[in-house]
């Protein structure tokens, strides 16, 4: 009961499937150069030998210690704390803070100037003049304060900055007399 349409077809089939394959020569070329080509495999060159890093803490900065890095680091780009020993030394700087007395101020123009007693003596000090024995430099001078920036060394050696101030002292009773 199959129409004659159906059996044509299945015999076209048939035939198309006992005709020579058309890429016979393109696979009996492939499989020529594949006889013939030897793969080049590259030699994997040695290992070099690894030396572990010994780290010792006596002769390296602690990693950890973010003040004492910055510092180095600081010192690496030219930026040192340690204060100008070479300068000539001004005559407060023979005194300690604890002995130095701000009595007042006086302004000339645009310069303010902090007077400062000193055994039963007084001096005249601006911004970026150095007084007391750890290298104190005046920074600011307000009516009631002078602000100081000593630079002293720390256990380690290091030199670190402070911020100290003086404050404006009345006159007692005994300097009255």
């Amino acid at each position: 009961m199959m129409n004659r349409f159906t059996w044509t077809g299945l015999l076209a089939l048939s035939l198309l499937g006992c005709s020579d394959d058309p890429h016979t020569d393109t696979r009996t070329w492939m499989e020529q150069t594949k006889a013939n080509v030897k793969p080049a495999i590259e030699v994997i060159p040695k290992s070099k030998k690894f030396d572990p890093f010994t780290y010792q803490l006596q002769d390296q900065i602690d990693p950890f210690n973010a003040v004492k890095l910055s510092r180095v680091l600081d010192a690496k780009a030219g930026k040192r704390n340690a204060p100008n020993q070479d300068r000539r030394r001004e005559p407060l700087e023979a005194f300690p803070l604890d002995q130095l007395r701000m009595v007042g101020t006086i302004r000339n123009g645009k310069l303010t100037y902090a007077l400062v007693e000193a055994d039963k003596s007084l001096y005249q000090l601006k911004v970026g003049n150095y007084l007391g024995q750890n290298y104190g430099m005046v920074v600011a001078i307000t009516e009631t304060e002078m602000k100081i920036k000593e630079t002293i060394q720390d256990q380690a050696g290091e030199w670190i900055e402070r911020e100290n101030s003086l404050v404006l002292q009345e006159a007692t009773q005994e300097a009255k007399k």
